[in-house]
């Protein structure tokens, strides 16, 4: 696995556990830093972020706290993008033999390794599906557990931070699976 958060060489990535908090409520920051012993860290108010020339250029404003110092700094895997966990104790989705899927994609890096979009997919058993982005391009990984896992790849290539809706299928009793993909209108 890939335990890059950025270029080859130091990196450093804070976090938050959540998006909002509110007004006086605790915000625990988390760090992740890789070929980094220390880091400083300091709370600033961001007023503006934009630099481009429309723009007034970057601005902040530095606040005095008590989580201002120096920390040791040690790599945690941050759990990054959006995503969702369903849990199926009973295994109602496991033995699914016909079904389709839908979901809406913005891909930040459509370029990057093997990303599983959505699925149920066991690879040590080969059984199951996933809607996957792989070189930019859209797919769908089968398996059954007794043959090899069969992967439908689209041509095109999508395009970062886009909007594209993705439908997959499969119906058993044809014994036909697709993928299909197209912009939201």
């Amino acid at each position: 696995m890939d335990r890059s958060l950025a270029e080859p060489g130091p990196a450093i990535f804070g976090y938050t556990s959540r998006f909002s908090f509110e007004p006086g409520e605790r915000v625990p920051i988390h760090v992740s830093c890789e070929q980094l012993e220390r880091y400083a860290a300091q709370l600033v108010r961001l007023r503006h972020g934009y630099e481009g020339p429309a723009g007034p250029g970057f601005r902040e404003e530095e606040l005095a706290s008590g989580a201002d110092g120096v920390y040791a700094g040690a790599f945690h895997r941050p759990n990054t993008g959006s995503y969702v966990t369903v849990s199926d104790p009973a295994g109602l989705l496991a033995g699914l033999a016909s079904w389709t899927v839908e979901l809406h994609l913005q891909a930040t890096t459509p370029q990057k390794s093997v990303q599983c979009l959505l699925g149920s997919f066991d690879a040590q058993r080969s059984v199951g599906y996933a809607v996957v982005l792989r070189g930019g391009r859209l797919g769908l990984l089968l398996g059954d557990g007794e043959h090899e896992p069969v992967s439908l790849m689209l041509e095109a290539e999508i395009e970062p931070r886009c909007w594209y809706r993705v439908r997959a299928s499969r119906d058993a009793a044809a014994r036909e699976a697709a993928i299909k993909w197209r912009p939201p209108s």
